[in-house]
Order: C-alpha cells, then sequence, then structure tokens
C-alpha cells in the first residue's frame, strides 16, 4: 500500500515522514543527484534511492532544493545515460 510522503529538509538535513514512520538524512548521507523533466532522485550507499516527484514541488520549493543540494556539496549525476 502506498503512502503519501511529507518532504521537508533544511541547511543540514532532508526529512520523510509517512503515518507511521519517519526518516532524517544529513546532506552528506546523500552520495549524489539527478532530475529528468518528472523527477528528483537522491542516491544514497549502493542501491538505495530517493524518488521525489516534482508534480510534489512548487517551482519555489523546487529551486530550493536544488540550492541546498548544491550548497551541501552533493554533486548533480546523469539520471539516464541516452
Amino acid at each position: 500500500m502506498q503512502q503519501e510522503v511529507e518532504v521537508s529538509w533544511t541547511d543540514t538535513h532532508l526529512s520523510l515522514t509517512q503515518p507511521n514512520a519517519h526518516q532524517t538524512r544529513t546532506w552528506s548521507d546523500i552520495k549524489s543527484w539527478a532530475e529528468d523533466d518528472g523527477v528528483i532522485v537522491l542516491f544514497e550507499a549502493g542501491p538505495i534511492f530517493v524518488p521525489i516527484p516534482k508534480r510534489a514541488l512548487t517551482t519555489v520549493l523546487l529551486s530550493e532544493m536544488r540550492d541546498s543540494l548544491s550548497q551541501a556539496g552533493v554533486p548533480k549525476a546523469r539520471l539516464f545515460l541516452l
């Protein structure tokens, strides 16, 4: 069963909250990130990743997330090789 996830962040960490769970990651836990027209993907170690649909973010929030990733020094990766 899919549940809605609330995403929030500060200068130091990213938080993911569901009705029955809460996870906090520091920006240093994110090894790289990428995006395409529909999604931002945050990559952690190995096969672990967090997809965030862009439709869930306003234009301002999307820009703020990119800024937070950049300021934290998280490198941008290519999502798909074409």
